[in-house]
């Protein structure tokens, strides 16, 4: 599959159809005739922040009306709660989980390591002070 092609298939997964299976179990939408569901409001915070990082939500609502939704500021204002956060990091996981996902190579030079080559990264991301707790209880569920 050529790179253009792939890239899209991810943006159509990660932007649309993965944010409208979380939106539920993620507790993001409780209705059906919710406006700003899922999808929307995935798009709605990687294309309004990626426009500008600290974008408003009055900045945000014009990306939202882009899409040929209309709601007030207040609405978007109240999907910033603990079950947006969990909707974009379930989906932020599985993007990186997706992003980190190799293939594999063959060359000469590892014909030795029978068992394999095992990379590890330790890169340390700091999250902003406000999602520290949101995330560590994530993480404590899991275990």
């Amino acid at each position: 599959m050529d790179s253009l092609s792939h890239l899209s298939d991810l943006m159509q997964r990660f932007l649309v159809e993965r944010p409208k299976e979380l939106e539920r179990t993620s507790g993001f939408v409780q209705r059906n005739t919710a406006q700003l569901d899922g999808p929307t409001f995935v798009q709605m915070c990687v294309l309004g922040w990626m426009n500008n990082g600290s974008a408003s939500y009055s900045q945000l609502n014009h990306v939202v009306a882009s899409l040929d939704i209309h709601v007030r500021n207040q609405a978007i204002e109240e999907r910033f709660g603990q079950a947006g956060s969990s909707l974009l990091r379930q989906l932020l996981e599985e993007a990186t989980g997706q992003l980190l996902q190799g293939q594999a190579v063959e060359t000469p030079l590892f014909e030795h390591f029978a068992g394999g080559v095992f990379l590890q990264d330790g890169t340390v991301i700091s999250l902003p002070s406000e999602l520290k707790t949101s995330w560590q209880q994530s993480s404590e569920r899991r275990k």
